[in-house]
């Protein structure tokens, strides 16, 4: 294991808690990673939540989200 993904498990834990805190069905959710570093985290994630997966063109997902998102909200 390289220290990438070392120090991505030690990120990601601390995530995967708060998920489970959070939601009683987390083992039932649909869970996406995305963003420039999702590469590095989808290993970290599937460590506890075997069916994440990871985005199509993950690098500018959460971008091209926000900005559907606010053009949805602002009606253009």
């Amino acid at each position: 294991m390289g220290i990438a993904a070392e120090i991505a498990i030690l990120i990601a834990e601390p995530i995967i808690k708060e998920i489970y805190r959070c939601w009683d069905n987390a083992n039932n959710m649909r869970v996406f990673v995305a963003g420039g570093g999702a590469p590095y985290f989808i290993g970290a994630i599937r460590n506890s939540i075997p069916h994440a997966e990871l985005m199509d063109d993950n690098f500018f997902a959460v971008a091209r989200g926000m900005y559907l998102y606010l053009k949805a909200k602002s009606g253009t």
